[in-house]
């Protein structure tokens, strides 16, 4: 139908238009089907094998009516330049959420986001950085998704509301902020070596301490279901 509107127009090249179209569709028509071969199908093979074994294993949210499931997303908050012991928490605990098939999301720089990134890789996860500047270079070496804001820290209220619960390791008052927007919108925060509030009435202390980052991503993972439950309940 595009030929014959373009005849009138351009009548020197509706006839080659036609000669190639022609020849284009006789390839596709003869075309063996691809088939993969050797090393090809072996490969195939255990990326067929990976996705359907994540496929059974994934920690999905639980589905809302008559809509599908989604992969559980976890936030892991934490500071840029933190010590030696709180990257490896923080990479134990992205490790930890992969296996468990939950998302990691992050601000995506450095220290303790990557260290959840980084773990999170090395178990096969899925990373997202919600990252405060203009380019996606600035995420981490092991961010699969960057989400670029060019919010500063403003970004740091949409770390925290990507995931259904977060887990805070260490951290400086960026994280401190994090904290604060996820227990202002009720989200579940697990803390894991961070900060510290003091207790007053009427003000329940609000973080959900954890002692280990197993104990971290067990309590994140449940909390996160119970966070569901209630929503999808009212």
């Amino acid at each position: 139908s595009v030929i014959p509107a373009q005849a009138g127009i351009y009548p020197a090249l509706s006839a080659p238009l036609r000669v190639i179209l022609s020849a284009a569709k006789n390839l596709t028509r003869n075309a063996p089907p691809f088939s993969p071969r050797g090393g090809d199908a072996r490969r195939a093979e255990r990326a067929r094998r990976l996705i359907e074994s994540r496929r059974r294993t994934m920690t999905h949210t639980p589905p809302q009516t008559g809509g599908p499931e989604r992969p559980l997303i976890i936030a892991v908050i934490g500071g840029s330049d933190p010590p030696p012991r709180a990257y490896a928490l923080a990479e134990e605990v992205g490790r930890l959420l992969a296996e468990r098939g939950a998302a990691v999301v992050c601000g995506g720089l450095t220290g303790v986001m990557e260290a959840v990134c980084r773990g999170a890789k090395s178990a096969g996860g899925v990373t997202i950085g919600i990252l405060p500047g203009h380019e996606p270079f600035e995420a981490n070496e092991f961010v699969d998704y960057p989400i670029v804001t060019g919010m500063t820290y403003a970004r740091n209220s949409i770390v925290v509301k990507t995931g259904r619960a977060a887990i805070a390791v260490d951290g400086s008052f960026g994280t401190l902020s994090e904290i604060a927007h996820a227990l202002g919108d009720g989200m579940p925060v697990i803390g894991l070596e961070t900060w510290e509030f003091p207790t007053r009435d009427g003000f329940p202390y609000p973080i959900i301490h954890a002692d280990s980052p197993a104990d971290a991503v067990d309590k994140a993972v449940a909390a996160a279901h119970e966070r569901d439950a209630r929503v999808l309940n009212r």
